[in-house]
């Protein structure tokens, strides 16, 4: 990268920025994090949202009406368009290495005060419990769930509702989501990452919160 990380990211992220400032001075000490596999030789990697994905779930039924759920209530379809992040350190180590996530430009985010990662909760077995009043094995529910004989659209759809609703997800309060270390949806088109332990980064939002930068 020709231009210095610390432009890029005043220039292109500093609604994440600001709004990150008055968290951490407000006493929620906690960055935005993300799990990933990748390995970036740069200080930040700049990476595009995929919004013509499928819905990430264990199953393309499931995602399709958690998205569509979510798009009814939010406008957005948050299990295909959007990037998970968190702030447990934990979790994001659970997905890969730990990386600072910066949403460029205004962003969005939806979360759960009760869900710390919808892909573990909104499971075949749990739908189908939900829609069926039946529990079945771990097998026998990946197998029930595309049957539209067993559970059909209006059916599962249903279940969805109710579980989705339980779970009382919110759109915004960025400094509630972050210290509920949950899952949290961010809605933009590009974010930047940078590993958590490099200290120029650090350095960078170091200064920035103490208002040198």
């Amino acid at each position: 990268m020709d231009i210095p990380f610390e432009l890029v990211l005043l220039e292109e992220c500093q609604p994440f920025l600001e709004e990150f400032k008055k968290i951490y001075l407000s006493g929620t000490k906690i960055p935005l994090r993300r799990g990933m596999l990748i390995q970036p030789s740069e200080h930040i990697t700049k990476i595009k949202v995929n919004k013509k994905g499928k819905a990430n779930s264990t199953n393309e039924r499931i995602g399709t009406a958690c998205d569509e759920w979510f798009y009814k209530k939010f406008g957005i379809k948050a299990r295909s368009q959007t990037v998970y992040c968190t702030g447990s350190r934990k979790v994001a180590t659970d997905y890969g290495f730990p990386f600072f996530c910066f949403p460029v430009g205004k962003f969005d985010i939806i979360w759960s005060p009760k869900i710390d990662d919808l892909f573990l909760r909104i499971t075949e077995i749990k739908v189908i419990e939900e829609a069926k009043g039946v529990t079945l094995s771990f097998e026998e529910a990946k197998a029930k769930i595309d049957d539209i004989n067993f559970i059909n659209d209006a059916e599962l759809y249903k279940a969805i509702d109710s579980l989705l609703s339980k779970a009382q997800y919110v759109k915004g309060s960025l400094d509630k989501a972050l210290a509920s270390k949950n899952e949290i949806m961010i809605h933009c088109n590009h974010y930047y990452v940078a590993r958590d332990d490099d200290p120029e980064v650090k350095e960078f939002l170091i200064q920035y919160i103490k208002g040198i930068i």
